[in-house]
């Protein structure tokens, strides 16, 4: 019986995938404290603060993008 692609997935990549998840969901959800927090130390220097942050997030749920990291 052949194994499943989930049954294959490390310890690692699960908890990837699951940060992935969950930062997903806080940018639909307009969560945007709770997905800036999720970032590292160098992606927010990259995005800048909070505030230039969700200006960004907000455009891009409104379809606008202007610059790419």
């Amino acid at each position: 019986m052949p194994h499943s692609v989930e049954s294959q997935i490390s310890p690692e990549a699960e908890e990837a995938k699951q940060t992935f998840l969950s930062y997903r969901q806080a940018i639909i959800n307009e969560d945007y404290d709770t997905a800036y927090d999720m970032l590292t130390p160098e992606q927010k220097r990259r995005v800048g603060n909070f505030d230039r942050y969700v200006n960004n997030q907000s455009d891009l749920l409104n379809g606008v993008v202007t610059d790419v990291y």
